[in-house]
């Protein structure tokens, strides 16, 4: 939210692929997703954030994993998402990266594949995982052919694919109980 108020501060933590080498502001790399467009965006990925960060939480515990993995996955799923950025958008003057949704993607994907059946209480409305999940990637692909918007659509799968193989690696090695 001081992103709003600080223009400065919005405007430091931005992803710029193209300026990237040649400012070597790393600290973008993490900080793009602690900033936002406007409100409605911020709106959209705390809500996201909450839900799928609270089953993800709920899976861990009932496993006796620490819950410090949602911090890994979704932080993983921001950095690996800004590499990618950066490799495609690197001669791209007018691409940036805010917002926390490819974490968010991300944390998507692992719940995904640790919880396909589980029902996720949405809005009131009760979904299961694996439709909710196939929802938001069809509504969100819709959304960015049919609107041609500013939506980075590649690093949004890119976090959604990241949560998917952290979610395999998670289910088939495992962690040590609490």
């Amino acid at each position: 939210m001081l992103g709003f108020a600080f223009r400065k501060i919005y405007f430091s933590f931005i992803f710029h692929p193209a300026s990237f080498p040649f400012k070597k502001n790393y600290h973008t790399l993490f900080s793009h997703a602690l900033i936002h467009f406007n409100y409605p965006h911020q709106i959209i990925n705390m809500l996201g954030l909450y839900v799928f960060g609270l089953e993800l939480e709920e899976y861990l515990n009932q496993n006796q994993m620490p819950a410090y993995l949602i911090l890994i996955i979704f932080s993983l799923g921001v950095l690996i998402t800004a590499a990618i950025a950066f490799k495609l958008y690197q001669n791209n003057t007018s691409f940036s990266l805010v917002g926390a949704s490819n974490g968010i993607f991300c944390l998507l994907g692992s719940l995904l594949v640790l919880q396909p059946v589980k029902t996720i209480h949405f809005m009131p409305i009760p979904i299961p995982n694996i439709y909710l999940t196939i929802g938001f990637v069809v509504l969100f692909l819709i959304k960015f052919y049919r609107f041609k918007n500013n939506i980075d659509i590649i690093g949004h799968l890119a976090g959604f694919l990241t949560g998917i193989g952290f979610g395999f690696f998670i289910k088939i090695a495992g962690f040590p109980a609490i």
